[in-house]
């Protein structure tokens, strides 16, 4: 699963980038933010992929908060 390599081999930025977005899809923005900030940390040739990656999440959780009830 995505998640277990994100958590063993977390150098492996694309399952690390999967998982947040199905984190993200799921609604559960701050594990999402977890592995989409390891993804990042890894690097690689798809950085820009996983700082857009990031910023959506961000952008997620901005909304949520913005919400009236939260």
């Amino acid at each position: 699963s995505f998640r277990a390599l994100c958590d063993h081999v977390p150098a492996f930025a694309p399952g690390c980038n999967n998982l947040a977005h199905v984190l993200m899809e799921d609604g559960r923005l701050d594990e999402a933010l977890s592995a989409a900030e390891k993804a990042l940390a890894a690097g690689g040739a798809q950085d820009e992929i996983y700082r857009e990656t990031l910023e959506e999440i961000r952008s997620a959780i901005q909304s949520r908060k913005s919400r009236p009830g939260n």
